[in-house]
């Protein structure tokens, strides 16, 4: 499987999503970290959690590629309203 990613964009929740790392609920009204790229040539999108995210961070590819969704327990929430990480 080949991954090439296009954008990371932070969005406020208007409908519950379910984020594809821990498979828990993300509620209307939260923000969260939407991913955006394409698998085999064919468009595909992930929404996370920002602590389930950052739990990836020292992922490298063969991580990413022999997770499964809910790999990962939900860790404890970021005690800030901000994310850490910087989209250009």
């Amino acid at each position: 499987m080949s991954w090439v990613h296009i954008r990371d964009s932070i969005r406020r929740a208007r409908k519950p999503h379910v984020c594809l790392l821990c498979l828990e609920s993300i509620p209307i009204g939260e923000k969260y970290i939407s991913r955006f790229g394409y698998s085999d040539r064919k468009p595909y999108g992930m929404d996370m959690h920002f602590e389930c995210e950052r739990e990836t961070w020292a992922w490298d590819d063969m991580d990413w590629e022999t997770a499964e969704p809910g790999f990962i327990d939900r860790p404890q929430p970021l005690t800030t309203d901000h994310c850490p990480l910087t989209f250009t």
